[in-house]
């Protein structure tokens, strides 16, 4: 599997979800409105805009360090997400590219990294690095 098209997922029942490292193509919306869906592991090239909006019981978020890019808006309404755990280091996370509101409408404060963590601001609208081990 190289692509996954737009609503793939969509209001279905799934309650986990693992995108394996040959995905380099999405769409949007693709699991639009899982409302069971908690655990993700993601490995694609590529999470799409909106990808996972309205996922409301999503809790559990992992990204390979395969991952190169985040569209915009794709957690919005993942009130359960405060966490998401990255495979690389804090110098392949700032690698990522993140388009406009990546992280909006969701409760996510921390990004945990293999060599430290970012912590988000809300008043300043910030990621902010810490280093573990320094």
């Amino acid at each position: 599997m190289t692509e996954i098209c737009q609503y793939a997922f969509a209001n279905t029942q799934i309650k986990s979800l693992t995108i394996p490292h040959t995905v380099t193509s999405v769409e949007n919306y693709v699991c639009y409105s899982c409302v069971n869906l908690e655990t993700v592991r993601y490995e694609g090239a590529v999470i799409g805009a909106f990808m996972f909006s309205g996922c409301t019981a999503l809790k559990n978020f992992t990204i390979a360090v395969t991952c190169k890019e985040i569209c915009d808006n794709c957690f919005n309404g993942c009130n359960e997400l405060t966490l998401i755990d990255y495979e690389g280091s804090l110098k392949d996370w700032t690698a990522v590219t993140k388009q406009k509101n990546w992280n909006s409408l969701a409760n996510l404060t921390k990004v945990q990294c293999l060599d430290g963590y970012l912590t988000y601001d809300a008043e300043t609208k910030e990621w902010n690095e810490v280093k573990e081990n320094a």
